[in-house]
């Protein structure tokens, strides 16, 4: 598995001793479980990996995810020190929060600039690459009972 890398602020971890990395049409966010080796390369020195960092996620030369670092979790044992990393791409941040929007409906909108009004605010592209039906006349934003 030495072609997977965590890339955390221009450093790279591996040492993998295990991977999950996931993606599917039925989530919003995908998510990645990273059990790494505190230590990389014959290192010395640990590198900190901490919650909330900005995070990119690659195989060989294919970046997989970025996102952001949620837990970090020391494992210790007489013999090892490692750490299980697990984060989110960046629509993580959709999942966690309410809509933010000048207004709570849309008329005459396509579902897909409705997801991209919806989206920039946390800075999440939306590319569409499939037909997304007509627009729709009215789509309002259920508001949450306080």
């Amino acid at each position: 598995m030495t072609d997977v890398l965590l890339s955390i602020g221009g450093e790279r971890y591996g040492g993998w001793t295990s991977v999950r990395i996931s993606r599917g049409l039925e989530q919003v966010s995908g998510s990645f479980q990273l059990g790494v080796s505190e230590r990389f390369d014959g290192l010395t020195q640990p590198r900190p990996i901490r919650p909330g960092k900005v995070a990119i996620v690659t195989f060989g030369n294919q970046q997989l995810m970025q996102g952001f670092t949620d837990v970090v979790a020391p494992q210790y044992d007489a013999q090892t020190h490692s750490l299980n990393v697990s984060g989110r791409d960046a629509t993580g941040d959709l999942v966690d929060c309410a809509a933010i929007s000048k207004s709570s409906s849309w008329n005459g909108r396509t579902m897909a600039q409705i997801a991209a009004d919806l989206c920039a605010p946390f800075k999440v592209p939306v590319k569409v690459l499939a037909d997304v039906g007509p627009v729709f006349a009215q789509w309002h934003i259920n508001p949450a009972k306080r």
